[in-house]
């Protein structure tokens, strides 16, 4: 998904997992959905790839650029 761009209504921000210590690009819009991207390439992945798609309560966007 590494080459996918997003449309306006999608905003970016940045998460990690502890757990797992990786930092993921988050697309997220209005209505709760959520594309979770490897931030870069690691065991678990290589950098664009798909971690999880989340689709939970509406909430109000995210800064561009920010931490999720």
């Amino acid at each position: 998904m590494v080459a996918v761009r997003f449309p306006p209504a999608f905003t970016h921000c940045h998460n990690s997992v502890s757990e797992i210590n990786i930092a993921f690009d988050v697309y997220s819009d209005t209505s709760g959905l959520e594309y979770w991207l490897h931030e870069e390439d690691s065991q678990s992945g290589k950098k664009g790839d798909l971690y999880r798609i989340v689709y939970g309560p509406r909430r109000p966007p995210y800064p561009p650029n920010t931490v999720c």
